[in-house]
């Protein structure tokens, strides 16, 4: 029975998530070594596909949490379960010595579910990554000391990340038009190290550890206007916002020194000792965020999106300080084009096929440069045979960064795999 079978993929869901967050890492950048950490998509399978667009998609088979106020969408009698895994792959190269890195990441995405409360309010909740740290830096470098050189070297690691539970709700105040709230509970603990050791064991070594354990309740808010445009054409206007968050934080920092001394037995030994510690609350911002979408669909075949969004990353702190960070700017594609949804000979013509595009001024500024990312995706909505569910898949390559200034580029590739389950609530069949 389908029931039996969606508490199946419930419970695997859920065990997959369980084990997803065990001594993984999502990221290999350096880049997330700024700010809150490499920044992680909020859309679901549909989105990634579609260039990240969905502040005016909606959709009664697959969920949006771009905008919460599209939930008044979904059918009276459904229920939806939504999880995918995710995959990255990037290439990391730089002028400065001449030579590239490769890293793949392989984890879990996210688990969400959605259903209707009323006919005017749907609801929908799940969690979902934030933003990803993991990195680790090794450069030499020399000091002078008393006229000569003194061979150093110097190490940078960092991991963790930012996750959030949420619940986000649609309500329709009009046929027409909809509003949507969402509350989340961000959690997480960001992990910094910074070390520097010498060549010449006479002198000590230093270490630097940062770490902030987050947690706290911030807000989204979205509206979505929808209509017809004529008997072709279907329109939607989407907008959302986030007020500027400043989430507690438990901040730990601490200062270890490490120094070789005699053993008392002809040799020596290493003696590490503490050298200062300090102890800060609030110390992590989430900026303002606005952003404005448009959807046209012309006869329930082609669908057509476009996102802007803007982050006011230059008035929020991180760890006490700003990180370099600066105001980023999103721009987003989207198509999606259905042959025929409701084909009964082909299968081909009941796939939904999607395309993207985006471009990213990123919130990182390294350098006196303000980092870029844009990116092409394609994916597809895979019907299951005999009901609303699907597999989405979505295939994206991209850069980040520049090679000028003696920066680092990022060239990447991620693959996404969402399932959609679909389920009538409340029908009962005649036949099973």
């Amino acid at each position: 029975m389908q029931n039996r079978n969606l508490v199946l993929a419930l419970l695997l869901s859920m065990l997959l998530f369980s084990f997803s967050g065990i001594g993984q890492n999502n990221t290999s950048s350096p880049y997330s070594r700024f700010g809150i950490g490499d920044l992680s998509a909020q859309g679901f399978g549909r989105n990634k596909a579609m260039g990240g667009t969905g502040i005016a998609l909606r959709s009664n088979y697959t969920l949006n949490n771009v905008n919460p106020a599209s939930y008044t969408a979904m059918d009276s009698m459904s229920f939806i379960l939504e999880f995918g895994v995710k995959a990255g792959f990037s290439q990391f190269k730089t002028n400065a010595v001449d030579k590239s890195q490769n890293n793949s990441d392989f984890n879990f995405d996210y688990l969400a579910f959605a259903f209707p409360i009323t006919r005017w309010w749907g609801t929908s909740f799940g969690v979902l990554p934030i933003s990803d740290v993991g990195y680790e830096i090794n450069t030499t470098g020399s000091v002078t000391v008393e006229g000569s050189p003194i061979k150093t070297g110097f190490r940078f690691t960092g991991e963790g990340g930012m996750t959030k539970a949420y619940w986000s709700n649609g309500f329709k105040l009009h046929r027409n038009l909809s509003v949507g709230l969402g509350m989340n509970y961000v959690f997480g603990t960001l992990d910094f190290t910074r070390e520097i050791g010498f060549e010449d064991p006479s002198f000590a070594s230093l270490k630097l550890t940062e770490k902030a354990q987050i947690r706290d309740l911030l807000f989204d808010f979205g509206v979505q206007y929808h209509g017809k445009i004529n008997s072709k054409y279907d329109l939607t206007v989407g907008a959302i916002y986030r007020k500027k968050t400043k989430l507690d934080a438990d901040y730990e920092n601490l200062v270890t020194k490490t120094e070789i001394v005699p053993d008392g037995k002809g040799g020596s030994t290493g003696r590490t000792r503490e050298i200062s510690s300090s102890d800060v609350d609030r110390v992590v911002d989430l900026p303002d965020t606005y952003g404005i979408g448009f959807a046209v669909t012309k006869n329930k075949k082609l669908t057509l999106a476009f996102d802007y969004t803007h982050q006011k990353w230059s008035d929020a702190r991180f760890l006490r300080r700003n990180d370099t960070l600066v105001n980023s700017n999103n721009f987003a594609l989207g198509m999606e084009y259905t042959p025929n949804a409701n084909s009964i000979r082909s299968y081909f013509h009941r796939i939904r096929y999607r395309f993207g595009a985006h471009f990213d001024n990123t919130y990182l500024k390294v350098r006196n440069k303000q980092l870029q990312d844009y990116g092409l995706s394609i994916g597809a909505g895979l019907p299951f045979k005999k009901n609303g569910s699907y597999i989405n898949v979505a295939f994206e390559v991209g850069r980040r960064g520049t090679l000028n200034n003696n920066l680092i580029r990022e060239d990447y590739a991620k693959i996404s795999v969402n399932f959609s389950l679909f389920e009538h609530w409340f029908v009962k069949r005649k036949f099973d």
